[in-house]
């Protein structure tokens, strides 16, 4: 980070030249704020392909689609899915038998 002024800034900031031909201040002050819209918005251009990152819309950040909660809800549904293809494997061994059968697990009770 730049800190202070070279000797060549200093000399220009005591002598201010004028940036066009103007005769009036009016006209000095236009070009000046012609000037100062140019640079913000080269800075806006700048800063909005530094931010391409796809989870801003203009100065806002957007987020993406993935977040704890949809984590969360993958996790839920996961559960429920592993749940029911267990049951399925299981029926007929695990659960789903006649207990006159003698092939079937004695009840845990």
């Amino acid at each position: 980070m730049k800190r202070g002024f070279t000797e060549e800034e200093l000399e220009r900031m005591k002598k201010p030249q004028l940036l066009g031909t103007g005769t009036s201040i009016g006209e000095e002050l236009e070009l000046l704020r012609e000037t100062y819209l140019k640079a913000e918005q080269l800075a806006l251009e700048q800063q909005a392909k530094a931010d391409a990152g796809g989870n801003w819309k203009g100065d806002v950040y957007v987020g993406s689609n993935l977040n704890s909660l949809s984590v969360l809800y993958g996790i839920f549904m996961m559960a429920v899915v592993m749940g029911l293809i267990g049951a399925a494997v299981s029926y007929g061994s695990l659960w789903g038998v006649d207990p006159r059968f003698h092939t079937a697990p004695p009840p845990l009770w």
